[in-house]
């Protein structure tokens, strides 16, 4: 059994950002800071990223949600209520963000770490299969 932990990041998590609100890249970019600070990234095996597909992402949510969010996107991003918010580049990101947990997860099952952390955003953990909602756009953990 592997004793590594795995990590998993992408840049591209910093574009979904809105720096008036709450959840923004801030968040993840102070995690970067401080693990830079330390010598624990040395210590930990990096994870390639890759996007979820339309069939992951479905077989939680509904195509309505999806197309809902891939046209405020397209349209240049707006508030979907006052804690959820999506930017022209939020769809990209939310598919990178939700294939990097399952990445991490797919990691820890095939014995390629012994666990793993994927260092995502936006966050995934609120959004119904039908509802993006509390900073979550749709859920990493349900897909």
């Amino acid at each position: 059994m592997p004793s590594s932990t795995g990590i998993l990041f992408d840049e591209r998590f910093l574009d979904h950002d809105d720096p008036g609100h709450p959840e923004n890249a801030r968040r993840l970019r102070a995690i970067l800071a401080l693990l830079g600070r330390t010598d624990i990234l040395t210590e930990l095996t990096a994870i390639e990223g890759r996007a979820a597909s339309d069939g992951e992402i479905m077989a939680v949510h509904r195509r309505a949600l999806m197309e809902q969010l891939q046209i405020l996107a397209y349209e240049g991003g707006g508030s979907i209520d006052g804690d959820t918010y999506v930017t022209s580049d939020s769809w990209a990101v939310v598919t990178l963000a939700a294939g990097a947990v399952l990445r991490a997860t797919e990691a820890v099952v095939q014995g390629e770490v012994a666990n793993a952390f994927a260092l995502v955003r936006p966050p995934g953990h609120h959004a119904t299969p039908s509802r993006a909602m509390g900073f979550c756009l749709i859920n990493h953990v349900a897909i």
